[in-house]
């Protein structure tokens, strides 16, 4: 018998079928952004992810209307992260460099 552990998700015990999901790491080109695209950059960053905090926002209220808060509590945690100052700082840092 193969034996996998794994990370609950819940307290207690259940029994039922597992689902694998091997981690992948996405290969990450890296570019080099020249000084006088920064600003530029940083400014995109910035749209994005305000672009994509309203996608999340709307996407919250559907799962709302359709599911319940506990649901819409996963959007949240999304939420969270992309607008994570402590990330956002590092991106910053990195377009800087």
């Amino acid at each position: 018998m193969k034996i996998i552990k794994g990370v609950k998700i819940s307290p207690g015990v259940a029994i039922g079928p597992i689902y694998y999901f091997e981690r992948y790491k996405f290969p990450i080109p890296k570019t080099y952004i020249k000084s006088e695209e920064r600003d530029n950059e940083l400014l995109r960053l910035k749209r994005a992810t305000s672009k994509a905090a309203g996608e999340l926002s709307q996407l919250r209220e559907l799962v709302l209307d359709h599911l319940d808060e506990g649901h819409a509590r996963m959007i949240d945690a999304q939420l969270m992260a992309l607008t994570d100052e402590e990330v956002i700082k590092e991106v910053k840092k990195v377009i800087q460099e």
